[in-house]
């Protein structure tokens, strides 16, 4: 039988243990939080610029393209002014839901801040692009999300559309001119999808 001493010593290293996996979990979770975005659950803002930093140098190294796509939902404070921020986050976190099952796994797609969303398409160059989002808008424009009072809500977004270019000087290039193809796409209508590809000199 194991002595009083060796049992002691035993219930200490238990006990070192225990706090040691409880530790363990605690920063896991503290890790998930801060790359998640609280309300959708996607990436959130950092982890998507994370990405694009990655998907960046793989470009500059190997020359591959990838797609990067800024999404912004059309009028949809509307829907905030009209059925309040209960149903507004509802209406996030289905639009959230329907682009994520809609792109392949090992892309990307993240919550930018507000009702903006960035996707990233892994060596997808841009007519592999521009054919994913057209479902992506198709899937946004077809999403069903229930009002207060029954009723069926609808949203349409509009989608910008890029590749990252292997002469990019950093991500924020790509993203810029995601940006800049979103902006055209509000102003030439909403619920639709432009591009703007790197300058001839530039890919």
């Amino acid at each position: 039988m194991p002595s009083i001493r060796k049992m002691k010593i035993l219930y200490a290293i238990g006990g070192y243990i225990a706090i040691f996996i409880e530790n363990s979990r605690l920063f896991k979770q503290i890790e998930r939080l801060a790359s998640t975005d609280e309300l959708t659950g996607l990436p959130n803002r950092r982890t998507v610029m994370e990405e694009l930093v990655r998907v960046h140098r793989r470009t500059n190294r190997y020359g591959r393209v990838s797609g990067v796509v800024m999404t912004d939902l059309d009028h949809f404070k509307r829907i905030n002014d009209m059925y309040g921020h209960d149903v507004g986050d509802l209406a996030l976190r289905s639009i959230a839901g329907a682009l994520a099952s809609s792109i392949r796994e090992s892309d990307v797609v993240g919550r930018f801040g507000g009702e903006e969303f960035v996707v990233v398409l892994q060596e997808t160059d841009i007519k592999g692009t521009l054919l994913l989002v057209e479902r992506l808008r198709k899937t946004v424009e077809e999403l069903e999300i229930q009002g207060p009072h029954g009723e069926i809500l609808r949203v349409t977004a509009s989608f910008g559309v890029s590749v990252v270019s292997p002469k990019d000087p950093d991500c924020h290039a790509v993203l810029k001119r995601a940006d800049n193809a979103l902006c055209e796409a509000k102003a030439s209508g909403r619920n639709r999808v432009c591009a703007r590809t790197p300058e001839p000199e530039d890919a």
